[in-house]
């Protein structure tokens, strides 16, 4: 994935190993997938660039890794059905008629938010009842700074598709993010580029 490249995924997990907790760490990837999965419109984008870190991460917090998953995907899932780049969201505009991306965008919310809040409280609770074991966030960032450069720059080709996609069609709003992100990686990856070419 371009966003793995240019260090936006590795980015986002290190900022969060350094604030979360383990009682927070199921809210959290529900929000931040749910977050994510607007941006990019793809649910399965997000749950592979997301899921996998994030389970990762679970065991070493001592939680659980299949909630976290199910956390994960959840927020996938409702980010892409509510975001105005989704394919999904496209072709039922396409196909039915007489509604807009926004407006279709807004009944989808108003379908999915009653779940999603009930998710989230599902999520806080189990966080908080499982509490994991002590984790230590600076160690975690550690091991994600060996690998790539994390910076808020990263972030730049999320922030290109979030303004893309009220400007341009859901194509070309993730194709800007995906060549942001590689056009990105030229310059703030360059190290991990490079073993990679090796």
């Amino acid at each position: 994935s371009s966003l793995l490249l240019a260090g936006t995924i590795p980015t986002m997990l290190s900022y969060g190993a350094e604030l979360a907790t383990p009682s927070v760490l199921y809210p959290v990837a529900l929000v931040l997938a749910t977050f994510i999965g607007v941006i990019l419109g793809s649910s399965f984008t997000t749950v592979a660039g997301l899921g996998v870190p994030f389970v990762a991460l679970a065991p070493l917090m001592g939680l659980s890794p299949e909630i976290t998953a199910a956390a994960v995907v959840a927020g996938a899932f409702t980010g892409d059905g509510i975001a105005r780049v989704s394919d999904t969201l496209v072709l039922t505009v396409d196909m039915v008629g007489g509604v807009t991306p926004a407006r279709q965008s807004a009944l989808m919310l108003r379908l999915l938010a009653p779940a999603w809040i009930a998710t989230l409280a599902l999520m806080i609770v189990l966080g908080i009842s499982d509490g994991g074991g002590s984790f230590d966030g600076a160690a975690v960032t550690k091991v994600i700074e060996t690998e790539f450069s994390v910076s808020l720059l990263c972030l730049l080709p999320l922030i290109v598709v979030f303004v893309m996609s009220s400007r341009a069609t859901a194509f070309f709003a993730v194709l800007a993010g995906a060549l942001s992100a590689v056009v990105l990686a030229g310059f703030t990856q360059r190290d991990l580029i490079e073993r990679l070419a090796d």
